[in-house]
Parts: C-alpha cells; sequence; structure tokens
C-alpha cells in the first residue's frame, strides 16, 4: 500500500466514520444501518490491507496517529448509540406502557388452557 493509496484510504473511512456520526445524531435509522455495514466493511479491508503493508514496510508515524485517531472515535460511536437506545426504549415506555404487564393471568395449564381430563371425555361437547 503506497503513501498515495493510503491517504485515499484513510480519507474514505474518515468520510464515512463522519456519515455515521451525523446520522447517528440525527436519528436516521434507515441511513444509520447502511452506512454502518459499509463502514464495517471498509473497516474490515483496511485492517487487512494494513496488516500486509506492515509487514512489508511498516506505517509512518502519521498513519499510526490517524488510525489512532479513528480507534479513538469508535467507542464514542459505540456510547451514542448505546444513549440513542435508551432514549427510545424510555420513549416507548411512555409511548406503550400497557406492553409492561401481562394481559392474561399466568397460569400453569400450558398455553392453550387445560388439557382433556384422564377420561378423555370433553364435557362441554357431551350430550
Amino acid at each position: 500500500m503506497n503513501e498515495e493509496l493510503a491517504q485515499l484510504r484513510f480519507a474514505a473511512l474518515e468520510q464515512q466514520f463522519g456519515a455515521v456520526a451525523t446520522a447517528l445524531c440525527e436519528g436516521d435509522t434507515s441511513q444509520l444501518e447502511s452506512l454502518s455495514r459499509q463502514l464495517q466493511q471498509m473497516t474490515v479491508e483496511f485492517a487487512q490491507e494494513v496488516e500486509a503493508f506492515s509487514a512489508q514496510a511498516g506505517v509512518s508515524s502519521t498513519q499510526l496517529r490517524r488510525i489512532k485517531a479513528l480507534c479513538q472515535g469508535f467507542p464514542v460511536l459505540r456510547e451514542t448509540l448505546q444513549r440513542r437506545q435508551a432514549l427510545v426504549s424510555q420513549a416507548l415506555m411512555v409511548a406503550v406502557p400497557a406492553t409492561q404487564n401481562q394481559t392474561y393471568s399466568v397460569s400453569n395449564t400450558g398455553p392453550f388452557g387445560a388439557g382433556p381430563k384422564a377420561s378423555g371425555r370433553i364435557q362441554s361437547f357431551s350430550a
């Protein structure tokens, strides 16, 4: 991986990282999903390239700084996503409070009521 290619990859990764952060802040879930998937794929490809390149020629100090800056940004994105998830959960609790309690009482009869009696005769259908 030459210096020009590395600069292009870093720029693309940083741009994608910024797009994910923007989508997360705006709460755009459809964009967040697709942008996150793209960022993940780009990160995996970049990590494989850096691994192969570092074994041959090594990574420069500027590249290391950019990699560390990206690595420090991922926990911030993760925390922001967890905050967004908590906010959505709280909003659902307020909007749909009835889902917190069971509608029907808990019984030990199974999911479809009581089973047939030992005689096999069902009383409501007998003549």
